[in-house]
């Protein structure tokens, strides 16, 4: 093979002549360089595949990660919420066995119980260490220990606010029966019933029980209530009249000096008044009245009976 070559003045030409083997070398040549162009490109399309799906990889891990991390805090919300209302919950059970160790102690002082009802002291408790038995608390088992305990101090509390309504029903029972003289010290100087008048030297009937004693003498109520009458009353002097509930009143009279006002809540032997000599009086004593549905009725029924 032959190529001339021409210069543009046409003066003079050059010939350049090719054999088999240049032809066939540059034949090769150019399909290395086809074949090179290819590759490369095939190389560069595989790899942007590559890339692709790695990018996807990425984004779905991505995805799932904050897919995850949702699920954290999620439950980190959770966990903290159920954390702060056990917290709750721990702190009312503390409130109410706070109340309950309190009452507890009332009840105890007030039936005398001993030692054994201290309710302020940590009971003594222990025993040898089971490693095999011991296991760590969940938080369904916290859950429920909770919940039971709130259910026995639900029971405990119940027990206890009976009792003490009881002890309560009981003292103020106590308190307000009718027992004792209503003197500290002295003597009866008349009987409840017939008598002779002191003034008119006639028979009448005397609705009390008069006790002498010394001028200022502690005149005490028999038994607790309510004060209904504190002052001046015909033929009484100065008297003191309690209300003890139940249809009971007692009277105090010929009082000295009074202790006591209307609408004062009294005690059994609070001093409520001095021995005195008001009023249709011969001399310092107390008349001691005790009526029952408004009727008087013998005092020493009543001066002379056990306390309960």
């Amino acid at each position: 093979m032959r190529i001339i070559i021409l210069s543009d003045q046409m003066s003079h030409s050059r010939s350049l002549s090719f054999d088999r083997r240049w032809l066939l070398f540059a034949a090769i040549m150019m399909a290395f360089l086809v074949l090179s162009l290819f590759v490369q490109s095939y190389v560069l399309h595989d790899r942007s595949v590559r890339i692709a799906a790695a990018q996807q990889q990425i984004d779905q891990l991505k995805k799932e990660l904050l897919f995850d991390q949702q699920k954290v805090q999620n439950f980190y919300s959770y966990s903290n919420g159920v954390f702060q209302e056990q917290a709750k919950q721990a702190g009312l059970l503390q409130a109410r066995i706070a109340r309950l160790e309190s009452l507890g102690s009332r009840l105890a002082d007030r039936a005398s119980f001993g030692d054994e009802f201290d309710f302020y002291s940590v009971p003594a408790i222990g025993g040898p260490y089971d490693t095999q038995s011991s296991e760590v608390l969940g938080q369904a088992d916290i859950k429920q220990t909770l919940l039971d305990l709130n259910v026995y101090l639900d029971r405990r509390e119940q027990e206890l606010k009976a009792i003490d309504g009881l002890l309560n029903n009981r003292r103020l029972q106590e308190e307000s029966y009718i027992a004792g003289r209503p003197a500290a010290s002295g003597w009866v100087s008349s009987h409840f019933g017939k008598r002779i008048d002191p003034f008119t030297g006639r028979v009448a009937w005397h609705k009390g029980i008069d006790y002498a004693g010394k001028m200022g003498t502690d005149v005490t109520a028999v038994a607790s209530g309510v004060v209904v009458w504190a002052g001046k009353r015909y033929g009484y002097g100065n008297l003191v009249e309690i209300n003890h509930g139940n249809g009971f009143t007692t009277r105090y009279a010929h009082s000295g000096q009074i202790n006591v006002k209307m609408g004062d809540i009294v005690s059994k032997g609070q001093a409520i008044a001095q021995m005195g000599s008001t009023g249709r009086s011969t001399g310092p004593h107390v008349h001691f009245e005790v009526l029952k549905n408004g009727q008087a009725v013998d005092p020493r029924n009543y001066i002379y009976r056990k306390s309960l």
